[in-house]
């Protein structure tokens, strides 16, 4: 397993582990795992702009909310454990990027937002 980091987090936290780069990385991702809350994942989804699908993700509750953070971390070892067994069938939810435009009276548009379903 190669493990790759938030350049930020490289930075401040685990120099350990290289930065990721989305564009070069592009499909050569094969899931990524999420620490942190709801903003954590929406955070990366935006990572993944243009035509760059995103890779499967295993997100693990830090945040408060949870609504699309489904697992808990005190659990983060059995579940990842289970994941990489070879010929495991795993259940995925398939949840939808949207895009979209915000045109106020008399404006230009704003910027676009991305967002998951």
């Amino acid at each position: 397993i190669k493990v790759y980091v938030q350049p930020e987090v490289h930075e401040k936290e685990f120099n350990q582990f290289p930065p990721f780069d989305i564009p070069k990385m592009g499909d050569k991702v094969d899931f990524m795992v999420v620490l942190g809350g709801d903003g954590t994942l929406l955070y990366l989804a935006s990572l993944f702009q243009g035509n760059i699908s995103i890779p499967p993700v295993i997100s693990f509750a830090r945040g408060s909310l949870g609504f699309l953070t489904p697992f808990e971390f005190q659990n983060y070892e059995k579940l990842l454990t289970q994941f990489m067994k070879a010929g495991k069938p795993h259940w995925i939810n398939i949840r939808m990027r949207l895009r979209a435009k915000v045109y106020r009276r008399r404006q230009q548009p704003s910027n676009t937002n991305s967002g998951i379903s």
